[in-house]
């Protein structure tokens, strides 16, 4: 199982809780994890080996002739693009591999997900929006019409069709020509140049949040969905946005799953720093 992340020194901690949880609830599985990085300390790189353990870790600069004059800020980060350059990185030996936010944690096992068919996509992920908003970001992406707008948190790649159709051209081109209309700028990049190409998993499974669970609690899609539900049948809980857990200031019932597996992992002998 190939997992890749992409994250600077902020996000070492919130990462290594990531890494803990994956390895918590796959204990069956060969994993090895890839790291994209340019702002990545060798103290922050010997505290990811630590946590890897026994799984094998490897990480990749990301070379700046990659990336240039693309709109970035502090809360995105020029991190966020480089999930886009995976395939020109990552080792010809490898046919998947799934993309994972450092702040998400893994609750059960990613088997299902990562064995999942493509059926001749490139991607397989999550969307968050529902129709309305849909045809919001198709009006201001000028997407084709239907195009889901797709959660980039968490990415399965296939990685021999990447290789063959992925353009870094193409993505540096989209930026440049419509840098005034980004408002999540990773996700509105991939969204315009592979949400056709990219076949929708279940988000209440793998890529579950605050904000999806209030609005579809709201829709009365997910409006028997408890704590112990998502225990059973959720494999990711992603916090994205600006409600983190490690805050003060969560709000929702979700990050109960980040603190019991940061307590778990500060049992063994890990410190929070």
């Amino acid at each position: 199982m190939n997992l890749l992340m992409t994250l600077d020194d902020h996000y070492v901690h919130p990462c290594s809780v990531m890494m803990h949880s994956i390895l918590t609830s796959n204990p069956s599985s060969d994993i090895s994890f890839y790291v994209i990085y340019q702002n990545l300390s060798e103290e922050s790189r010997q505290t990811l080996k630590q946590r890897a353990g026994d799984s094998c870790i490897t990480f990749i600069r990301f070379p700046d002739s990659l990336l240039s004059q693309c709109p970035t800020s502090k809360r995105y980060p020029k991190e966020m693009y480089f999930r886009l350059f995976a395939p020109e990185l990552l080792p010809d030996s490898l046919d998947r591999i799934l993309y994972l936010d450092p702040d998400l944690v893994v609750i059960n096992p990613l088997d299902d997900l990562y064995a999942m068919d493509f059926e001749g996509n490139s991607f397989i992920a999550a969307t968050h929006v529902q129709k309305f908003f849909r045809k919001f970001n198709e009006h201001r992406l000028n997407l084709e019409e239907n195009t889901p707008y797709i959660n980039t948190g968490v990415l399965l790649m296939n990685l021999e069709i990447l290789r063959k159709k992925h353009s870094g051209e193409a993505i540096r081109s989209y930026i440049d020509k419509n840098r005034r209309r980004l408002l999540l700028p990773d996700q509105d990049v991939f969204t315009a140049l592979y949400g056709q190409k990219t076949k929708i998993a279940d988000a209440s499974l793998y890529n579950l949040g605050e904000i999806y669970l209030i609005t579809h609690k709201m829709t009365k899609q997910m409006s028997d969905i408890s704590i112990d539900w998502v225990r059973s049948n959720t494999v990711i809980v992603h916090y994205y946005g600006k409600n983190k857990p490690w805050k003060k200031d969560y709000k929702g019932s979700l990050d109960v799953f980040y603190h019991e597996i940061l307590s778990d992992m500060e049992s063994q002998g890990t410190p929070h720093t």
